[in-house]
């Protein structure tokens, strides 16, 4: 995709998430580079008292785009984020699935990974019921919840609806990263 077609692409999804009802006017842009590669990040700020963002990839080369919403560190989380659309371009990630990651935020804060769920379960983005790159094709999306290594554990061994299961009885907070 050539540059000025993801800018308009970037800019579309930028806009979707600003609609949202309880986002901040403003837009952070983020990218990250690797080699030739560049990924591209960004992160909204929620109108509420404490520091809670929406943070998301701005995909290139993919037809997905990674959402979370987060009383984290923005910029780390996009960058993790964007590791993720990363691995997807040769792993490709359905619902459901695991990443983890072994990152020093990540391990300070109890953290091991994340788990990809449909962005419907987040009460902030719900509002996001599709988003079309420009050819019409929706994009899939997703919402990270970053997860302990007993949720990961519990994922692993029993599955995605036992770690469900388990979200329900604990009244699991898809926010807080601490």
């Amino acid at each position: 995709m050539n540059r000025q077609v993801y800018e308009k692409e970037h800019a579309s999804i930028i806009s979707k998430v600003l609609d949202l009802e309880l986002a901040h006017d403003k837009a952070s842009m983020l990218n990250f580079e690797s080699g030739e590669n560049v990924d591209y990040t960004a992160y909204v700020k929620l109108n509420v008292a404490e520091d809670i963002f929406i943070v998301f990839t701005l995909p290139t080369d993919s037809n997905k785009v990674f959402f979370t919403v987060t009383d984290g560190n923005p910029e780390i989380i996009a960058f993790l984020l964007s590791e993720i659309e990363r691995t997807d371009l040769t792993k490709r990630f359905g619902m459901r699935d695991t990443v983890r990651f072994n990152h020093e935020y990540l391990i300070e804060n109890d953290k091991v990974g994340v788990i990809l769920l449909p962005i419907s379960v987040s009460n902030v983005l719900s509002e996001i019921t599709e988003i079309k790159a420009l050819s019409g094709q929706p994009y899939e999306l997703f919402l990270c919840t970053f997860i302990s290594a007993d949720d990961y554990a519990c994922n692993q061994n029993f599955g995605s609806d036992a770690l469900m299961d388990k979200f329900s009885r604990e009244n699991k907070d898809l926010i807080s990263i601490s």
